[in-house]
């Protein structure tokens, strides 16, 4: 079975298409093969300039489609072979094009109508399925289909987000889900900024109700805390702390912790992690 990573996101115009184009273009590695699909007036010609420009082809050279030809070379930090095939006539004729020498090369290959050629394409390569939704507007899917480029997209991902998030960097608490933690007693969690939204740090809010608390666990990560409000007792390797609302603590990585809400008051932290593999691990 083909195994494949994927998102999907909505632009809400052409510069916003481009942008994505750009954005992949920066990551783009010799001899990749990246398939756009999609219906006329869906925006891969869109994706495919800003594309060019991520990838360092002059601003003077802009990617569109061939008259005559079906390829057309490009010259940035990689060569591209800009492929459009909306003009095949067959599939014999795409054998003549020479395309296996072009996908294993050196460059990389932006194939436009890239569905029409399915048997011919690389078994790792990335496909953009863009799908018109208004005059402005386009869903995409961005789709690593192998192995070889699942790091890329799930990168890719990571660099939209965070430019989404410059856009629009306010967040209201009412605006973000709240979700109970299983491991834990009346005790709830609201992931502000998720590892996926930021470079280095995730940001989460925690809130433990009268009489609840964390069991004493382990993470494979650091943690920065401040308290927001309410009393807990917080057990920190052999040492136990009472702590109160305007109270930063701070628990080493792979530290025994735990914490027993004190009084009747909500107790209510931020909790700060580095953006690295964490694992859980319960000690009683």
């Amino acid at each position: 079975m083909t195994q494949y990573s994927e998102f999907t996101l909505t632009t809400r115009s052409e510069t916003e298409t481009r942008r994505l184009g750009a954005l992949l273009g920066t990551l783009a590695t010799p001899a990749e093969v990246i398939a756009l699909t999609g219906d006329l007036g869906a925006g891969k010609t869109r994706f495919a300039q800003g594309f060019g420009r991520g990838l360092g082809v002059p601003a003077d050279e802009v990617i569109n489609s061939p008259t005559f030809t079906l390829i057309n070379q490009y010259q940035g930090r990689l060569t591209c072979y800009h492929i459009d095939l909306y003009r095949l006539t067959s599939a014999a004729e795409a054998e003549t094009l020479g395309l296996d020498d072009l996908f294993y090369a050196d460059g990389v290959c932006l194939v436009e109508w890239a569905d029409r050629i399915p048997a011919e394409l690389p078994a790792d390569r990335v496909e953009i399925e863009l799908h018109h939704l208004s005059e402005t507007e386009r869903k995409i899917t961005v789709r690593a289909i192998g192995t070889q480029f699942a790091a890329q997209v799930k990168q890719l991902q990571i660099l939209w987000k965070q430019e989404q998030n410059m856009s629009n960097p306010i967040r209201k608490l009412d605006a973000v889900p709240i979700n109970p933690v299983e491991s834990a007693e009346k005790t709830s969690i609201q992931v502000l900024i998720s590892p996926d939204e930021a470079p280095n740090f995730a940001m989460r809010r925690f809130i433990m109700e009268p009489g609840g608390g964390m069991p004493k666990h382990t993470n494979a990560v650091e943690h920065e805390q401040f308290v927001l409000r309410g009393r807990a007792r917080v057990g920190i390797g052999d040492d136990v702390f009472e702590v109160e609302a305007n109270t930063a603590l701070f628990i080493p990585a792979g530290t025994p912790h735990w914490y027993q809400v004190l009084g009747d008051e909500p107790y209510e932290f931020l909790c700060l992690v580095p953006n690295q593999t964490d694992e859980v691990t319960i000690l009683e």
